[in-house]
């Protein structure tokens, strides 16, 4: 019976470059399969918006953008409703960035990524993905 694909660390192995990228292909071919499962371009939890005081509120919570990406947040957000602003869409936008400290002859080799929640005009197009 097969199992699935994996590195196998043992005592005495050399771990290279090609070990710890095979085995961050097979976790994020999992959670991309989980992702899938609770569905793309939906809340997994969380994310519960309410108007108070001339605000949105956003608490934290998790989704998953149409092509697969987490947007998360951690903690409460509070978006200020511009004043005269007409209808009003709630957008979260991921960002990424990486550790310069940790660049390589230049190339990045931890990436980072940060979810920004925003208020704009539902009139505004639609938001990538």
């Amino acid at each position: 019976m097969a199992a699935d694909a994996r590195s196998q660390f043992v005592d005495g192995l050399r771990v290279t470059a090609d070990h710890l990228q095979h085995l961050q292909d097979r976790l994020r071919e999992a959670v991309a399969d989980l992702r899938r499962a609770i569905g793309l371009g939906r809340v997994a939890w969380g994310l519960r918006v309410r108007v108070t005081g001339g605000a949105v509120l956003v608490s934290p919570g998790v989704a998953f953008a149409p092509s697969g990406v987490r947007l998360a947040l951690d903690s409460d957000a509070a978006l200020p409703i511009p004043a005269g602003a007409g209808e009003l869409r709630l957008v979260l936008r991921a960002t990424n960035a990486d550790r310069v400290a940790l660049r390589v002859d230049g190339t990045p080799t931890l990436i980072t990524l940060t979810t920004i929640p925003a208020l704009e005009p539902a009139a505004a197009p639609p938001p990538d993905a």
